[in-house]
C-alpha cells in the first residue's frame, strides 16, 4: 500500500510540474512584437478555457504553439501553398470557424482573407490575427481534413 501511495504522489507531482515546450518557451521569450502578441493570445485562450487548472493551461499553450508552427512552417503550410487558391480558402475558412466567440467581431472587422507566411500575394498578413484568440489545433485539424478531402477526388 505504501508503494502505491508513493507511486501516486510521484505521478501527481510530475503532472503538476507541467512545463512549456521548448518551442512555446522560445515564443514566450521572443521580443518580436508579433511573437509577443501571438503568445499572449494563445495564453489568454488557454486561461479562459481552463481557468485555474494550470497544468492544462500549459498543455493547451504547448498544443497551440505546435499547431500554429505546423500551419506556418510545417507540412500543413506546404500543402496549403501547393493547393493554391483552394489552400487559401481552406485556411481562411478554418480561421473563421475556430476564432473564439469573444473575438468574432474583431476578426470580421479585420477582414477574412489572410496570407499564410506571405505565400499568397493577396490577403492581409497573418500577424493581424495574432491578437485574437484562435484554437490553432482545430485550425490545423480542419486544414488537414479539408486538404485530404480536396486531394481525394
Amino acid at each position: 500500500m505504501r508503494a502505491l501511495i508513493i507511486i501516486l504522489l510521484t505521478l501527481t507531482t510530475s503532472l503538476i510540474q507541467a512545463q512549456l515546450s521548448p518551442m512555446a518557451q522560445a515564443l514566450k521569450n521572443d521580443k518580436n512584437p508579433e511573437s509577443i502578441a501571438l503568445y499572449q493570445s494563445i495564453r489568454n485562450y488557454a486561461i479562459e478555457t481552463w481557468e485555474d487548472d494550470h497544468s492544462m493551461i500549459v498543455e493547451q499553450i504547448n498544443q497551440n504553439v505546435d499547431a500554429y508552427l505546423n500551419l506556418v512552417i510545417g507540412d500543413i503550410n506546404e500543402q496549403l501553398i501547393d493547393a493554391g487558391n483552394n489552400g487559401r480558402k481552406i485556411f481562411n475558412q478554418a480561421l473563421k470557424n475556430w476564432i473564439h466567440p469573444s473575438d468574432e467581431a474583431k476578426f470580421n472587422a479585420l477582414g477574412s482573407e489572410y496570407a499564410i507566411m506571405g505565400s499568397w500575394e493577396e490577403g492581409r498578413p497573418l500577424a493581424d490575427v495574432f491578437i485574437l484568440m484562435i484554437d490553432w489545433p482545430m485550425v490545423e485539424e480542419e486544414c488537414r481534413q479539408q486538404l485530404e478531402s480536396l486531394n481525394a477526388y
